[in-house]
């Protein structure tokens, strides 16, 4: 795969991710969980901070910290790279988790910062077993222009633990 390729998934999948969930006990219910998450986010970002602070350093963290407890990057990047997982080694594996991981991280707080100004909208639900569905619309502002991103949330929950995107 060229490094072209690589950044399109990777990009690609830190755009599906504008907003997170929060871990959660495997009987909350998943969209429940989404809603707190962007409670908690939305209301980690109304936070006014200098540049370079060490508010802004922890707010940052704090962010981090609530995508970090709910996504699942090595799910997450085996099931972007499809049947490429196998055709690579375990050390490029590693290394691709750790470079998704740290993409997410980066331009999560970045795209959701710099876009502060949406509503998202939950549309509903699907459970089945250890599996879920959340259906979403994220109603953005940006630049004057509105726009609608429909987001399907696919989660799962292993060993009665939490629900993981």
């Amino acid at each position: 795969m060229t490094n072209k390729t690589t950044r399109i998934v990777i990009l690609a999948t830190a755009g599906w991710l504008l907003l997170g969930a929060a871990p959660a006990a495997a009987n909350d219910k998943p969209i429940a969980m989404l809603k707190k998450s962007n409670r908690d986010i939305r209301r980690l970002l109304k936070k006014k901070t200098k540049p370079g602070s060490q508010q802004e350093k922890q707010l940052r963290t704090d962010i981090k910290d609530i995508v970090n407890g709910f996504l699942d990057y090595a799910e997450l990047a085996r099931r972007s790279l499809g049947r490429h997982w196998k055709e690579i080694s375990q050390a490029q594996q590693e290394e691709f988790v750790t470079v998704l991981r740290d993409l997410i991280e980066a331009n999560y707080v970045k795209q959701i910062r710099s876009n502060v100004d949406y509503e998202m909208v939950y549309k509903g639900e699907d459970i089945d077993g250890l599996t879920a569905v959340v259906r979403s619309i994220i109603k953005a502002k940006r630049k004057g222009r509105s726009t609608d991103i429909p987001i399907d949330y696919k989660l799962y929950t292993a060993d009665g633990g939490a629900w993981q995107v």
